[in-house]
């Protein structure tokens, strides 16, 4: 991985308060430091519940750390502050629910094929769904990914854990954040699918052809509320 340290920079954008992600987060940190070595994360945690406990087990696993706690409430304005501070052509944008495939050499191959054919996102969440028979015999098979316009996306979403091209990201960041302040990243989701999905774009879409990581909730919630998500999502709808 160390031959994609110029090249791309992981951001995180979170809180964790549940215990039981918080555990899942804590379990993987030592397992994304072997994943990704050199790499350097750019890590925002937006509360001051778990504060310590974070910031002190991020230090201690991850080399390269750029750590903060803004609480500032507005989670598009935070991540364009921190891609301010990435000098790298890409941004790894990663959630903090996910769990990882272990294996450095799945991760590099699939981004380092995307990146030498200029791919501007890189899908990584829900690959068993977006491999299906039905989709990967639209797609260009490369070696270890899977390309594919915007236009003929099979899903509508604009996602934010992928990996992205950086100035297309601030792009769709600052459009979303002059229209919508929110604390949670959900409806900046919500707000591509629905108004402008990712098929209004041209861009060259990819996807792994094997599973990097899997999505987790414990309880099966995320500290958003689903009733907190439906409510921004319908805020949007009616703007």
């Amino acid at each position: 991985m160390n031959s994609l340290a110029e090249k791309i920079t992981i951001v995180q954008n979170f809180i964790c308060t549940d215990p039981g992600r918080l555990g899942v987060l804590l379990s993987q940190l030592t397992i994304m430091a072997r994943i990704f070595g050199d790499i350097k994360f750019v890590v925002n945690y937006n509360t001051e519940k778990n504060s310590s406990i974070v910031k002190d087990a991020y230090e201690k696993t991850i080399k390269n750390l750029d750590f903060t706690n803004n609480l500032e409430k507005d989670w598009a304005l935070t991540t364009l502050e921190l891609i301010k501070k990435c000098n790298t052509p890409y941004i790894l944008y990663l959630c903090e629910d996910f769990i990882y495939l272990d294996d450095n050499k799945l991760w590099f191959d699939a981004l380092e094929e995307s990146m030498e054919n200029r791919v501007d996102l890189l899908m990584l969440a829900r690959i068993d769904k977006y491999t299906q028979a039905t989709h990967v015999k639209k797609y260009c098979p490369g070696d270890h990914v899977y390309f594919y316009s915007s236009k003929d996306s099979p899903h509508l979403t604009l996602p934010i854990d992928a990996m992205h091209e950086k100035t297309f990201f601030t792009e769709r960041l600052k459009e979303y954040a002059d229209l919508h302040s929110y604390a949670i990243p959900n409806p900046y989701e919500a707000y591509y699918k629905h108004k402008y999905s990712i098929r209004t774009f041209d861009i060259l879409c990819a996807v792994p052809k094997k599973i990097l990581l899997e999505e987790v909730h414990p309880l099966g919630v995320r500290e958003s509320t689903i009733a907190q998500i439906e409510r921004t999502r319908n805020l949007i709808l009616e703007k």
